[in-house]
């Protein structure tokens, strides 16, 4: 990750002043509120803003199990992005998007700036994923961007460079709803795909309730956690 912050305005942050007489800290400190590891979570269409802390039950559970693999890494935070998400018509749903990518890029460069140092990692459901591919096509912001986890996206692209999550049923052969989505450029490496066979939406399947429910399963959200921790580990 590319980061260049000086140590004047590091020492800023850490002691919320510029006042004379303080020391700087050494190259490359970061306050110590900040984590070592931060989640930036994108919930579902229609998902509740405040059951599950604004996450969605799939992201809660692939995030809470994400945070349990590499707290040895150091501390963990989770962030809900809090964007509209309506049930509603096309218009609605592509401002609901576009609600969500100006809040999504906007955590990012606060994070960015006031920790530097933190691995960030962008996971999003259904629509939140939709929201992070979009976004995160801008180099910009994908620098900074340690993993992506796509779960169960309607942009999924299978000729993409993702790390695949296997499940039973193996890889999807379909496509997504919405595919192809944007060229994610070299962050393309470093993005999780999770997609069940039979997905309407990821998958080009028929069936909705595999995509509202089979991502529920804490098996299920323990693998795609795993395969992006390995992602942070690298």
């Amino acid at each position: 990750m590319l980061r260049q912050v000086t140590a004047l305005a590091l020492a800023c942050i850490a002691l919320a002043s510029c006042s004379g007489g303080a020391s700087d800290p050494s190259p490359g400190a970061q306050p110590s509120d900040c984590p070592t590891v931060q989640i930036i979570g994108l919930l579902g269409q229609g998902q509740s803003l405040d059951a599950n802390g604004g996450l969605g039950t799939e992201v809660r559970l692939v995030s809470e199990e994400l945070a349990d693999d590499v707290a040895d890494l150091g501390t963990v935070r989770t962030t809900a992005i809090r964007h509209q998400s309506r049930l509603g018509g096309w218009d609605d749903y592509l401002e609901d998007v576009a609600d969500g990518r100006a809040r999504l890029g906007s955590e990012i460069r606060s994070i960015v700036a006031a920790c530097p140092d933190a691995l960030i990692t962008v996971l999003g459901f259904s629509q939140g994923s939709q929201i992070a591919q979009e976004e995160l096509a801008d180099t910009e912001l994908a620098r900074h961007v340690d993993a992506l986890v796509l779960v169960g996206s309607p942009l999924r692209d299978s000729r993409e460079p993702f790390m695949p999550v296997m499940f039973p049923g193996g890889i999807p052969s379909g496509e997504g709803r919405l595919a192809p989505g944007p060229d994610l450029g070299h962050l393309g490496t470093r993005t999780v795909a999770a997609c069940i066979t039979g997905d309407a939406v990821c998958a080009g399947g028929s069936d909705d309730t595999i995509h509202r429910e089979a991502y529920e399963d804490p098996k299920v959200a323990r693998a795609i956690a795993d395969s992006a921790a390995s992602l942070l580990r690298r």
